[in-house]
Parts: C-alpha cells; structure tokens; sequence
C-alpha cells in the first residue's frame, strides 16, 4: 500500500479522515494513528478509506496494513500546518484533463497557482484552505506538483504519475 495524503489534518475524537493514496483491500486494511488502531474504518476501493479518529495520543503518522504490506504517511496527522504546505494528492496517477485533488494548507483563493512538474495547471480551484483541485494540463508529465501563493511554496511529498 501507498499512503499519498490525507484530510482534514486534524479532527476531534470521533470525527472522520479521510486517506488516499494506492493498495487497500477492502475488508482487509488495518488503519492506526500513532500506533492506536482505528476500531471504525472502511476501505471504500483501492485509493480511498476513511476512519473515524480514536481517542489517544492520536498525533503522529497514519499507518495502513494491508496483507500486502504496511505504509505510512509522510506528514504527521493533528499536526498544525504553517505556511503553504501539501499533505498529499488524490489519485496518484491521473491523465490529462483529469481531476486532482491537493490536500494541505495555506491554499488562497483566486491566489494559488499550480504547477505540474513545471507546467502551469490553469485550471483549478480553491475549495477550502486545505483543499483544492486542478485538471491535469495536457502537456504534463510525471512530477511533483508545486502550489504557490503570495506567501511561499509548498511541493506534494510524492509524485503525480500522468498516464
């Protein structure tokens, strides 16, 4: 399994996240917070779960196993994001004029350019100051995507596979 982001950043006990990325297997993903297992999970298809967060220590990495293996994400959940920031994409792999979604922080509306691999994505939309979209140009290629705005930079932590 892959783990390319997840969203909210950080919720209450209770509350639901959302995780994305490759390989869950539905009725067979095991999913933690810093190590406390999620007793209330689903894995919707191969790219998509959701959980509602335990009561813990629930700062630090979300973790999925699978019987394929166990993946861990990059970003810390309940961690306060500063600045701008990507915490992953969804999906991963993507073909021109698809739709992506970028999870993170300091997304501005009207403000915030997207790149792909250093082509400008122009179309996309702020939705939420973690959450935006873009439809993949179509003369993208495989890389990070950069979101900028007036205040700074952030760079996905995984690459946007184009097919």
């Amino acid at each position: 399994p892959v783990i390319s982001g997840f969203w909210p950043g950080s919720v209450q006990v209770g509350e639901m996240v959302l995780v994305f990325g490759e390989g869950f297997v539905p009725f067979k993903t095991q999913i933690s917070v810093n190590g406390i297992p999620a007793t209330f999970f689903q894995a919707v298809d191969s790219t998509f779960l959701f959980f509602i967060l335990p009561p813990g220590k629930t700062n630090g990495p979300i973790t999925v196993t699978t019987p394929y293996g166990t993946a861990t994400s990059s970003t810390k959940f309940g961690t306060p994001l500063t600045g701008v920031q990507i915490t992953g994409l969804w999906p991963s792999v993507a073909a021109p004029g698809q739709l992506v979604l970028v999870f993170g922080a300091g997304f501005v509306a009207n403000a915030t350019t997207v790149k792909v691999n250093g082509v400008d994505a122009p179309i996309r939309q702020v939705l939420y100051p973690d959450m935006m979209f873009f439809i993949v140009p179509p003369t993208a290629t495989t890389g990070f995507v950069t979101v900028t705005t007036a205040t700074g930079s952030g760079t996905s932590p995984s690459l946007l596979t184009i097919k």
